[in-house]
């Protein structure tokens, strides 16, 4: 097993047993991915992998649990992959952690499909059940637009140590590419991540129960960096010094707006790079004399009616 796979497994293991978010059982289920030399037809011991990510998951449907350990490789549908990858309740999907997927050999999972019991057209690459760690990847949807990952209504996740790239952020509204939507209300960790190339970077959906911590990423060059679509209730939404302890030392810098809000939001943002200090907020105006937004701009606030704070003590400019 590389060693790299051998910690974040370490990692993983020591959280469930503290948590109790796995049982001891699941714990016992170790599935092994090899898209060079694996066979589905494979038990997925780690002498005779399994080929495919899809059906390792679908392997562990049935359990209570357990962890993936996927080997260098590119998977896709040239290999068997059906998207968007769902991965189940309580389970660890672990890649390369080291490098977040980039290798080289590279660990990357690209393609994309329909998103179930939505309107056609809303694709993901990857769709994440509840306590579930996905690390260690390189996330593309193969130049389609949609999401990268898709964090769904009361789902805890941990999204660690990957890079989840996009298109580009030149695309329309109606071509949108999103890399990572969360809309759980029950407290997500996104950390040591590189999200590029969307429309929009992050997308907080839901921020009214237990902080969202954002810590340690870097998110640049989209077209909104981190958007958070709700007006994010006090300690909802820690991007550092907030109620989950963030530390923040995230770099969100280098998009047209690095992070967008609601009028009346409440963030806790110390600590991290931007590409102004202090931190360059824009107040949406109304009116036949509304300026435009400026690109570059560090945050946006949407609406006029309410009061906004957002906590950026501590800010540091980007290095160059």
């Amino acid at each position: 097993m590389p060693r790299c796979a051998m910690s974040v497994l370490a990692l993983f293991l020591a959280a469930a047993c503290g948590t109790g978010t796995a049982t001891r059982e699941s714990l016992l289920t170790m599935l092994h991915v090899n898209a060079a030399t694996g066979s589905d037809e494979n038990p997925g011991t780690a002498d005779a992998p399994l080929r495919t990510i899809s059906r390792a998951l679908s392997r562990l449907l049935t359990e209570e649990g357990g962890t993936v350990l996927v080997a260098p490789g590119r998977y896709d549908a040239s290999v068997g992959e059906s998207f968007p990858l769902y991965v189940p309740n309580n389970v660890a999907l672990l890649g390369d952690a080291a490098t977040r997927g980039l290798g080289p050999p590279t660990t990357e999972i690209v393609g994309s499909g329909q998103i179930p019991f939505v309107p056609e057209g809303n694709n993901a690459t990857l769709r994440l059940g509840t306590d579930v760690t996905v690390s260690g990847f390189f996330l593309s949807k193969g130049g389609a637009r949609g999401l990268g990952v898709i964090v769904e209504a009361d789902d805890r996740m941990s999204l660690t140590s990957c890079t989840i790239e996009g298109p580009g952020p030149d695309t329309s509204f109606g071509e949108s590419t999103i890399g990572v939507l969360v809309t759980s209300d029950t407290g997500c960790v996104i950390r040591d991540c590189v999200v590029r190339g969307h429309r929009t970077g992050i997308q907080i959906g839901n921020a009214s129960g237990p902080a969202h911590l954002l810590e340690h990423n870097v998110v640049r060059d989209n077209k909104h960096g981190i958007s958070a679509w709700v007006a994010v209730a006090p300690d909802s939404l820690d991007l550092g010094g907030g109620a989950a302890g963030g530390v923040g030392v995230n770099e969100i810098a280098g998009n047209e707006i690095d992070l967008w809000v609601i009028a009346g939001t409440q963030v806790a943002a110390r600590n991290n790079a931007w590409d102004h200090v202090p931190p360059e907020m824009f107040q949406e105006q109304f009116g036949p004399d509304a300026q435009p937004i400026p690109d570059g701009i560090d945050i946006f606030v949407s609406g006029s009616s309410e009061e906004t704070v957002v906590d950026t003590t501590g800010a540091t400019v980007v290095s160059p």
